[in-house]
């Protein structure tokens, strides 16, 4: 079963807790939706938090939401992945800590008013002896996930070692590296240094870094406030992760603004990626007077000069269509 609902409300500086609601068909389980405009702890007063919290005695219940905030005319503003929870009496329940930065919503809001959805599914218990329902692929996929990043942070019957530039150590797998990331598993078919001593020293690589390209290798998540954007865009060029390259390239596509943009297109440039390459030269195009006075034009000048021809083309173009008109 499925079920979505649309809250709109007025942030203020403290919890929001709703009153409590029942799922259709579960009575028993007794749910409420808590909102932390300034964090759940004090460690995250720059990031919203957002939780599904239940109030009543419950037996293990498979369940799976996501919440999405929106502006008030119905933009979607932050989109959260979509969670798995077994919701039971031992469990107050599931959400994100850091579900986005509180600067990120304050910036795009429209107006005081701000939507939170939450979309949730479950599967009624309609076996007489009890026996809990499985949900459906996406369930298992993100259960999938969240098993092997389990795998990752233990380090459980690993048998390699990766070492960043900073001394810091990771315990791994040779069967889940080789098969996620073409570059090792080209290094483990050939009799090298690295597969014989079952380790391998990233010389590139800090450890937030390297511990985020492993996070994403084993779950295929990552969380940019981890480590550096643009030093995650060059590891997974290097390293031939793609769908990686692909997700900080909308990431950075996302936050262009005046003092970055000249400098994304040079990485747009560099790692060869087209959406962020023509996005970049639109916005400088629309903003290139505040541009050409930042630094990341300057450099642009001078490392990148024949990438200015794309921006004169796109000026060009502008004042075409805006003849014909």
């Amino acid at each position: 079963m499925e079920t979505g609902s649309g809250i709109q409300i007025q942030i203020p500086e403290a919890i929001v807790s709703w009153t409590t609601f029942s799922i259709p068909g579960r009575d028993d389980c007794k749910l409420r939706f808590q909102l932390f405009p300034y964090g759940s702890t004090h460690s995250q007063n720059n990031r919203v938090s957002i939780f599904l919290r239940h109030v009543s005695k419950v037996d293990n219940m498979p369940l799976l939401s996501k919440f999405s905030f929106h502006s008030n005319n119905g933009r979607c503003i932050s989109d959260g992945c979509k969670l798995p929870c077994s919701m039971s009496f031992s469990k107050n329940g599931h959400g994100h800590e850091n579900f986005c930065k509180r600067t990120h919503i304050l910036r795009l809001l429209e107006g005081d008013t701000l939507v939170i959805r939450c979309w949730m599914k479950w599967k009624k218990n309609e076996n007489v002896s009890g026996t809990l329902i499985a949900l459906g692929t996406d369930d298992t996929l993100i259960q999938l996930s969240n098993d092997y990043k389990f795998l990752i942070n233990e380090g459980s019957f690993s048998d390699f070692t990766l070492e960043a530039n900073d001394g810091t150590q990771f315990l791994a797998h040779k069967c889940v590296l080789s098969s996620r990331c073409p570059v090792l598993a080209a290094m483990f078919k050939h009799d090298m240094k690295e597969k014989q001593e079952s380790k391998i020293q990233i010389k590139d690589l800090n450890g937030k870094t390297l511990k985020a390209i492993l996070h994403f290798i084993y779950s295929g998540i990552v969380n940019e406030d981890e480590c550096q954007i643009t030093e995650l865009l060059a590891a997974a060029d290097k390293y031939g992760l793609e769908a990686l390259e692909k997700c900080c390239e909308i990431n950075l596509d996302e936050n262009l603004k005046l003092d970055n943009c000249a400098n994304y297109l040079i990485l747009a440039d560099l790692h060869d990626l087209t959406l962020l390459k023509d996005t970049s030269v639109k916005f400088i195009t629309k903003n290139l007077k505040e541009v050409i006075k930042t630094d990341g034009y300057r450099s642009l000048l001078m490392t990148k000069p024949y990438l200015l021809d794309k921006i004169l083309t796109a000026i060009a173009d502008v004042q075409y269509n805006v003849q014909l008109l």
